[in-house]
């Protein structure tokens, strides 16, 4: 049996990338460009998670399972991590807006350049969603230079959305209010990820 697990994955993978008539090489290309996860992988990285000697992370492994168009199936400890991270999906995408206020000014900036103040303020908020913390995520993601979208009222902060945009790819990390990630599709290069999430976010 070929299936992608963490105890099969080496390969499961060798033979996904054979059957596809993938060389080492194509496949590390095609995986860079694919997800902002693999862009630092190289051709050496990819045999050695053929040859079982390197064990990329979970989310490495359940991505290329999906590169391939396989299921991966997790340990009951994988299952436990990945439900304790994100809680509950219905749960996540049925929360409550944290902030019950209109929205009357729009700033977007870097991560690294707010005043400590308002990253603590948004740490506490993205905490009260996600279990993972937002440093775990952003390290997760490979995520180096993220930029936050903060909704204010008066001054205050009552949204907020973290993100990247590197190479035409955009990532949502994190948000504080509640985002129609539905009705957008990112690959829609003619609108900006930045104006959907202030239409997202402040429309109606």
């Amino acid at each position: 049996m070929n299936s992608f697990s963490r105890q099969t994955f080496s390969e499961a993978m060798r033979y996904f990338r054979k059957q596809n008539r993938l060389s080492q090489t194509e496949l590390t290309n095609q995986l860079s460009s694919s997800h902002m996860l693999y862009q630092n992988v190289s051709q050496s990285m990819i045999s050695h998670w053929e040859r079982g000697n390197v064990e990329p992370s979970l989310l490495r492994r359940i991505g290329i399972a999906d590169f391939f168009a396989q299921d991966y199936v997790y340990e009951s400890a994988e299952t436990a991590l990945i439900s304790k991270a994100l809680k509950s999906k219905d749960n996540l995408l049925s929360q409550q807006c944290l902030y019950d206020f209109s929205v009357d000014q729009q700033i977007i900036g870097q991560w690294d350049l707010l005043e400590n103040k308002c990253q603590q303020l948004i740490l506490k908020a993205h905490a009260k969603i996600f279990s993972l913390p937002l440093e775990s995520v952003l390290q997760q993601m490979q995520i180096r230079s993220p930029q936050v979208l903060r909704l204010l009222y008066k001054g205050a902060i009552i949204g907020h959305a973290v993100f990247s945009v590197e190479n035409g790819l955009f990532s949502l990390v994190s948000y504080g209010r509640r985002f129609r990630i539905g009705a957008y599709s990112f690959d829609q290069t003619h609108l900006g990820p930045v104006q959907w999430l202030c239409s997202s976010c402040c429309g109606s």
